[in-house]
């Protein structure tokens, strides 16, 4: 494991880091961050103000991991534990660094970092997902609470956010010129693990799109670029009283030449496939899910969790009817290309068009 950080501070620094985090937590309790010239005045007679304002600096500044990501290049991060950073390289593979924060720091350091982008979290809300600019680049933090885990440990996961459109063929050779299927306005669902590179495919795909158009986009948080002047961005984060769905059937209003959902998660399938169904061309979004196939079943799965009035065999028929084209990522790569035909019974029916496995 690499390590960027140094060794265990003397016992005491390790007793004004303890000052310090009290000190903090009782603002923190208040909603409230400590200033450094208000906790300079706080402090013990004779504490090394050097040691002190790096350990604030670490705390309050994000220090320590402002560093980590200068020396990163990655798609996400993983922060489960203390002290240890997994990361995705974009090649995929899986490597580690060290970062200085400790495990008497961590649920202190997370809570700051919480109530300095204006976060609503603690253990009755214990997941939250926030756009972060840091080293001038976006990036999405989502934070879990130790309380709704088995952890001791909360957890903070750190996607970085694209700033300009990768080129199609960046994720791999495939037999179907994808442009034309997004002239074609042909309605596409994208599907795949995390991290696979769903969203990194939609900014692509939004790319390719007319200048002309006029787009709405909906997402939770902000990951998709605009690809033009003529777009309408739905951001349910900041609109807390709204969900996805809401502004779905809005969006429905304002004469979209297309829509696109940044992923399908709950309810907003409903509205999305309804969307369709109703004569929306072009739509697109994300969904995990493990193949291509699997994609149609978890959205006739969320359909029939938060839908009403049809049987799994209307739903299937109308995703069927519906969707143009699903594509499997895996590991940034499209992997699977197939073109629903129908279903029978509630079983889908469909053409393989491209299998990177057979595809010479």
């Amino acid at each position: 494991m690499m390590s960027l950080f140094q060794l265990p501070e003397p016992e005491v620094e390790i007793n004004l880091h303890t000052f310090i985090r009290e000190e903090l937590s009782l603002a923190l309790n208040k909603g409230v961050i400590l200033k450094w010239s208000e906790l300079q005045n706080l402090l013990p007679n004779n504490s090394d103000l050097i040691v002190a304002k790096e350990y604030y600096k670490m705390l309050v500044e994000d220090s320590s991991l402002v560093t980590a990501l200068n020396h990163l290049e990655f798609t996400e991060c993983y922060l489960h534990e203390p002290g240890r950073i997994r990361y995705q390289a974009f090649d995929g593979s899986k490597k580690e660094v060290h970062l200085r924060v400790d495990k008497e720091s961590w649920q202190v350091w997370l809570e700051i970092i919480a109530i300095k982008h204006l976060q609503n979290w603690n253990c009755q809300n214990p997941f939250v997902s926030f756009r972060v600019e840091l080293n001038g680049s976006p990036y999405r933090f989502s934070l879990l609470h130790y309380k709704a885990t088995s952890s001791p440990f909360s957890k903070l996961i750190i996607r970085n956010l694209q700033t300009s459109s990768l080129p199609l063929n960046a994720f791999g050779e495939t037999s179907l010129n994808l442009s034309e299927l997004v002239s074609n306005k042909s309605n596409i669902l994208i599907c795949g693990a995390t991290g696979s590179g769903k969203t990194s495919l939609l900014n692509s795909l939004l790319k390719a799109t007319a200048t002309e158009e006029h787009i709405v986009i909906l997402e939770d948080t902000q990951e998709l670029i605009l690809p033009h002047k003529f777009c309408t961005r739905f951001l349910a984060q900041e609109h807390p009283s709204y969900n996805l769905e809401q502004f779905l059937t809005y969006s429905l209003r304002l004469s979209p030449d297309r829509i696109i959902l940044g992923e399908m998660r709950s309810s907003e399938v409903v509205a999305y496939l309804l969307a369709m169904n109703t004569g929306h061309s072009g739509v697109m979004s994300t969904i995990h899910a493990n193949s291509a196939v699997d994609g149609i079943n978890r959205m006739a799965m969320m359909f029939n969790l938060y839908g009403k009035g049809l049987n799994n065999s209307e739903v299937m028929n109308m995703i069927t009817r519906n969707l143009d084209y699903i594509i499997f990522l895996q590991n940034k790569k499209i992997k699977e290309i197939i073109k629903p035909l129908g279903s029978d019974q509630g079983q889908p029916f469909y053409e393989t068009l491209f299998d990177a496995e057979n595809f010479h």
